[in-house]
């Protein structure tokens, strides 16, 4: 059974990946050399939406892809604000893709 906390949770994580989504930056260079991977990108963040730490934990193996991933968690401070039902800070794994579709 989902508690109100679960649910905060949930609705929150959707949000913030939603958010930071939308400061993905495919390299170029990385986009005409044909490269592609997803990096897990570990990262730290306060209830205000700003950022502490940033690391990338699982590597695409490009290390274009790699920096601009890291970049796109930077770029898109602040982030959604933790809701008051979850921690004052939070440590979170996100994927970024950069796929040729």
């Amino acid at each position: 059974m989902l508690t109100s906390d679960n649910r905060a949770a949930i609705a929150f994580q959707k949000a913030l990946l939603a958010h930071i989504a939308r400061f993905r930056q495919y390299p170029e260079a990385a986009r005409r050399a044909g490269q592609q991977g997803t990096v897990q990108v570990l990262f730290a963040m306060r209830r205000d939406g700003a950022v502490t730490d940033v690391q990338i934990r699982t590597s695409s193996g490009q290390s274009a892809l790699d920096a601009a991933a890291a970049e796109t968690i930077r770029r898109a401070q602040p982030l959604p604000r933790i809701p008051r039902e979850l921690p004052d800070r939070l440590t979170i794994l996100a994927p970024i893709a950069f796929d040729m579709l």
